[in-house]
């Protein structure tokens, strides 16, 4: 896995954007300070992501490997004349990656979302604090992260019930 191609992941898997909303992303729109950004995400509504620190981490080591490129995008492709990649081009090396690590099936942006979204939810957090981060206008779109199995039910049940 290159160094670009981690903080690519790290970037995704930390966000949740939307493949299209990090092809947009500029390097200056990070608030390294904070570890937050906004973004510009469907119907062209911003809202703010956050970066965890294993993504500041890898962004950073990145972005210090590519210093001679002069491009104000935030992932370039690694050839000259390093244009600012596209949301197919993102695609291609998110799937590549999975490839990589000895995934059968197609790995692609979007699940890297669905994860991020199913984990948040696992660790508590809120869905209403879910949808504000994937910049789900509809809640009922955030819902579908909520589906629980059985065992689910069963575990949560003996934790709130069974004294």
């Amino acid at each position: 896995c290159t160094t670009r191609q981690r903080a690519l992941l790290e970037f995704l898997f930390s966000t949740g954007c939307r493949v299209s909303e990090i092809a947009n992303v500029n390097i200056d729109n990070i608030d390294w300070d904070k570890q937050e950004l906004n973004v510009i995400g469907k119907g062209n509504k911003e809202r703010t992501v956050f970066i965890n620190a294993k993504a500041k981490l890898y962004l950073k080591k990145y972005l210090k490997e590519r210093s001679h490129i002069d491009n104000p995008a935030l992932f370039v492709s690694n050839k000259k004349p390093n244009k600012r990649l596209g949301v197919r081009s993102i695609q291609r090396e998110i799937n590549k990656i999975g490839k990589q690590a000895g995934f059968d099936k197609s790995i692609f942006p979007h699940l890297l979302r669905h994860t991020t979204a199913t984990l948040a939810l696992k660790s508590g957090m809120s869905l209403t604090s879910i949808q504000q981060l994937l910049g789900h206008e509809d809640p009922a779109t955030t819902q579908i992260y909520a589906e629980t199995n059985k065992e689910n039910v069963r575990q949560e049940y003996i934790k709130y019930l069974i004294q």
